[in-house]
């Protein structure tokens, strides 16, 4: 299976099954196979940089679109700005489940990547 489906599907990229979060909580490690999801400490600044580049295109294409509708430029300008701050909190796990995706395709994973199976606590999305 994919690893980029996976990301999508919110599950872990190591086993495939278990969520990589509970409700909006990022879990710890996952709750099958003991995968620790932030590997090192700064881990997640690659998964910012996901956001930020999917979110910027799509509120560029927004607002080209806009331009060449003949919107005006308030319009033009405020609603890609509107749809970037509505989109990036939506987008955030899917950016670190992609992230840890990609991360796990050119890095497998070690010993030191696991810790207890069913031990995944829960932290906020946002946090760490």
């Amino acid at each position: 299976m994919g690893l980029l489906y996976l990301a999508l599907r919110l599950r872990c990229p190591h086993c495939a099954s278990g969520p990589v979060f509970d409700r909006a909580r990022q879990r710890t490690n996952c709750p099958e196979c003991g995968y620790r999801f932030e590997r090192e400490s700064g881990y997640f600044l690659g998964a910012m940089v996901v956001s930020n580049a999917v979110i910027g295109v799509v509120a560029l294409i927004v607002m080209l679109v806009l331009i060449f509708t003949g919107r005006s430029p308030l319009v033009a300008v405020g609603l890609p700005i509107l749809t970037a701050l509505v989109a990036m909190p939506l987008f955030l796990p899917f950016s670190r489940t992609i992230w840890m995706a990609l991360d796990l395709r050119f890095d497998p994973p070690n010993d030191d990547d696991f810790g207890n199976a069913g031990a995944g606590t829960s932290r906020p999305a946002g946090s760490g």
